[in-house]
């Protein structure tokens, strides 16, 4: 969702948060188009920064636990509380994700003939990616094996999904001080997970996608959309941010320039990486919504090439890896190793991009849009009572 609603007192857009999520979108389509391992040394820096775009996924976590935290917020009280809020989620992600699968899964198949191994082994694990449990299918599987024909991205879906499914239940019944440290309370349990089933026996699969293991970039933005709730506590998190930028990106700098990589499957990354990316993540949500109007900053995060990213990054998300594979069928990745590593990863990057964004293009006007138009039958209600326990 790329824009905050205050449902109380009218929406409130943020083009900076357009922008931001731009970015998270880029860094994923950058990791899903890293198709080349042999390359210069000097050209290291980028093809390290396309190998850690998987990153991008985390700022969208961010994003989420902010926004979503922001509407609960708001409108914590109303009778329309939970109707609304998973009325207007349904609408805003179900119809163009139920179609993406029986496209994929089905009606495209059906037109063109095709019946490979890789289709079969994915309608018989089919029942997870309707269900919105991808996540727990890899975490079952410890890897991707069982989502083939680049379908496995759908885990990070599914754990918003799930989020999205106990949160409002969370904020509704916790009264403000109590859901502060229920959010602080998790963050800290995140990392301890993930080292505790860790040395129990879970693999890096497992870590990676499971929701209790990776909820540290969620609650990093409800702590924030909790913040933002009160002007001076806002204000507090100014300085933090600015440490939070810069010790995590030291840190995260570190790992890449000792092991070579950050790698989202590395030992490293999982016990202290993970949190480390939440905490750099929002320290950069927080000085966006900062930024003075007309900055240098602002007018990067408000161009129009980012923030039309950022509109359309939900479908890009959906439908950029079954695209890439298509790629990979008219054997443009053969092709371009034949030509410079730079140039080839570059023009098979803009290939990616390019086709991902025209099918978003199209969604948007066809699917999303129509259904988006749908909101107004559930309106946000403004607070007429407390909560059954009082903020």
């Amino acid at each position: 969702m790329s824009r905050v609603e205050t449902p109380a007192d009218g929406p409130s857009h943020v083009p900076a948060l357009d922008g931001l999520r731009g970015l998270a979108i880029l860094l994923v389509l950058c990791y899903h188009a890293n198709v080349l391992n042999q390359y210069d040394a000097w050209q290291w820096p980028f093809f390290s920064v396309l190998r850690a775009g998987w990153a991008g996924v985390d700022l969208f976590f961010v994003l989420s636990g902010f926004l979503i935290t922001g509407i609960l917020l708001a409108t914590r009280g109303s009778r329309g509380y939970f109707r609304s809020f998973y009325a207007r989620r349904m609408l805003r992600i179900f119809p163009l994700y139920y179609l993406f699968l029986a496209l994929v899964l089905w009606i495209l198949p059906a037109l063109l003939g095709t019946h490979s191994p890789e289709l079969t082994r994915l309608r018989d694990n089919q029942a997870w990616l309707w269900t919105y449990l991808t996540n727990v299918r890899i975490a079952l599987s410890e890897g991707f094996q069982d989502t083939p024909l680049k379908m496995g991205h759908l885990w990070s879906l599914a754990v918003e999904e799930q989020f999205y499914l106990v949160w409002p239940f969370v904020v509704w019944y916790c009264p403000t001080r109590a859901l502060r440290w229920v959010c602080v309370g998790l963050l800290a349990l995140a990392p301890a997970l993930r080292l505790g089933l860790g040395l129990a026996g879970w693999g890096p699969h497992a870590l990676y996608v499971s929701t209790p293991t990776r909820m540290d970039p969620l609650l990093i933005g409800a702590l924030i959309a909790l913040a933002r709730r009160s002007p001076t506590g806002f204000a507090r998190l100014v300085r933090p941010s600015v440490w939070a930028l810069g010790a995590c990106g030291a840190l995260l700098l570190a790992i890449v320039i000792h092991y070579g990589r950050l790698g989202h499957l590395d030992p490293p990354t999982q016990r202290f990486g993970y949190t480390a990316l939440a905490l750099f993540f929002g320290g950069l949500l927080v000085q966006v919504l900062l930024l003075a109007p007309g900055s240098p900053a602002h007018r990067v995060f408000t161009a129009a090439p980012l923030t039309s990213l950022g509109r359309y990054s939900y479908a890009m998300y959906l439908v950029n890896e079954p695209l890439n594979r298509v790629l990979d069928w008219a054997g443009a990745g053969e092709a371009l190793k034949g030509a410079p590593p730079l140039l080839g990863q570059l023009v098979y990057l803009a290939a990616s991009v390019g086709l991902a964004y025209a099918g978003a293009f199209v969604s948007w006007r066809l699917v999303e849009s129509p259904f988006l138009s749908l909101k107004r039958l559930f309106p946000y209600g403004r607070p007429v009572a407390a909560p059954l326990t009082p903020a």
